[in-house]
């Protein structure tokens, strides 16, 4: 009678179908590593690394991991195999085929195989998370820096120590190497160097501009629209000489108009 080996096989055929369903079909990626060596990979994985399952298995696991991160993962790999405690969730990186960093969230355990022990490892891609994080953390600093403009203004008795605070919050908030406030004088139709943050801080209100010389605040206040110059040397709106003075080849101008009054620009 060979019924109860009969029935022993089935469910072992289901208990494989069922494993094979839940680690093929699973949103995250899923591996298997023992002696430092991945010995399984769902498809999720190496679509997420952009390799083949077969260029996987049987590599150290340490191939996938970017140089920077892989001693601090090793030791944490050695000390979690040791029975020490470790977390058993972490976020790190994978290195994909294309050499970039792939940001990940590692779900792991210890498990039994073949009586020995391996790590079983789950592995979310938060490459979006990440993205959500960093414009969030983006938005909490420029609406930081945007109060910072809007106290000073409110605060500040003095305009030249309000202009310097725009010049520094503005340079900050848009990333730039530096900022350049100027006022329009408009009975001399001139721009009035104001206010700078670096690298021209200590020197830009003594700047002297020629008569009728060519300007970017004239210019931006004259458009009434932001003006994005590639090369400072090659542009209509300022000349060779005063573009010397200045340790950029790219500008971006802004007219600072009110209600229809000029105001100058920021640069």
């Amino acid at each position: 009678d060979i019924t109860e080996q009969r029935e022993l096989e089935t469910a072992l055929r289901a208990s494989e179908e069922l494993y094979r369903n839940v680690t093929e079909k699973a949103n995250d990626g899923i591996a298997i590593i023992q002696d430092n060596l991945v010995v399984y990979s769902n498809p999720q994985l190496a679509t997420l690394i952009g390799y083949e399952i077969e260029n996987i298995v049987g590599q150290s696991f340490l191939q996938f991991m970017p140089p920077d991160y892989s001693n601090q993962v090793q030791e944490r790999h050695t000390r979690r195999m040791r029975g020490e405690a470790e977390p058993t969730r972490y976020e790190s990186f994978l290195l994909n085929a294309s050499g970039d960093h792939v940001p990940v969230e590692f779900n792991v355990n210890i498990m039994d195989l073949g009586n020995k022990p391996a790590l079983l490892a789950i592995v979310r891609d938060i490459t979006e998370q990440v993205k959500t994080e960093k414009i969030l953390l983006e938005h909490i600093r420029n609406q930081k820096l945007i109060n910072d403009i809007t106290m000073a203004a409110i605060e500040t008795s003095e305009l030249s120590q309000t202009l310097q605070i725009l010049a520094d919050r503005l340079g900050e908030l848009i990333h730039a190497d530096g900022c350049y406030i100027t006022l329009w004088d408009e009975k001399n139709h001139s721009p009035i160097p104001a206010a700078a943050k670096d690298p021209l801080m200590e020197n830009y209100r003594d700047i002297i501009l020629e008569p009728d010389e060519p300007t970017v605040s004239a210019a931006v206040l004259q458009k009434q629209a932001p003006i994005i110059i590639a090369d400072i040397f090659n542009s209509p709106y300022t000349t060779k000489k005063r573009a010397e003075e200045f340790p950029t080849r790219s500008l971006l101008a802004l007219p600072l108009i009110v209600d229809g009054q000029k105001l100058g620009a920021a640069l």
